[in-house]
């Protein structure tokens, strides 16, 4: 999270030195993305952004799908549910194994990949990188997938100078869920996201 400035702090403390009031903010409605208008491929980024979670409160930095709260809503036609691609890409020195949670997955591909990041690219809460779909000239590995990989699975391992592809479909259940590396001190320094999945009629009831 980034550091908030002198006036963001003062009124937060502000805020916080007595109760917030209750049921005062109108509910934010999310963007509607419907399959059918884009072939049925849709592209969802993970964007930083800011949100304002209540009216006396001064806008938090956050990440979020298209850099919204709540995200956009993916409409696709009753009886076909579609599978939904997630890209994970390793901009790190260590191999992490991803766990998501809910329902399971396969694994679509596995890339080599470089990356270069520029002079300010990190910052608290942004990472700017540009990413090369070619091995890095350092990188010994062979970035194929392993035979015990071909399956349904839960946790997929994202080695350094990676790209990995899952295909997964949320089908039966509603509700807020999460992904995170399953090293349990990267877990517990917040290598995790949420994701929420419902149909629209629920949205007002996961405020």
């Amino acid at each position: 999270m980034s550091h908030p400035d002198n006036s963001n702090m003062s009124s937060l403390t502000r805020a916080l030195s007595t109760p917030l009031a209750q049921f005062v903010d109108s509910l934010p409605l999310p963007r509607r993305l419907i399959a059918a208008d884009h072939e049925g491929r849709l592209v969802v980024r993970l964007r930083p952004g800011e949100h304002r979670f209540h009216r006396d409160l001064p806008p938090s930095r956050i990440w979020g799908y298209d850099g919204t709260v709540p995200g956009p809503t993916i409409e696709t036609e009753r009886g076909h549910p579609k599978y939904e691609v997630w890209r994970l890409i390793n901009l790190t020195g260590d191999t992490h194994p991803i766990h998501l949670h809910l329902d399971p997955f396969q694994i679509v591909s596995r890339r080599a990949m470089r990356y270069q990041v520029p002079e300010g690219g990190i910052q608290d809460v942004e990472l700017t990188a540009s990413v090369t779909l070619e091995p890095d000239p350092e990188d010994e590995l062979q970035h194929t997938i392993d035979d015990n990989e071909r399956g349904l699975k839960d946790t997929i391992r994202v080695n350094p100078h990676e790209i990995v592809e899952i295909a997964v479909r949320f089908t039966n259940y509603s509700g807020r869920y999460m992904y995170h590396c399953h090293i349990l001190e990267h877990e517990d320094r917040d290598m995790m996201r949420p994701f929420v999945t419902m149909p629209p009629e629920l949205m007002p009831f996961m405020a």
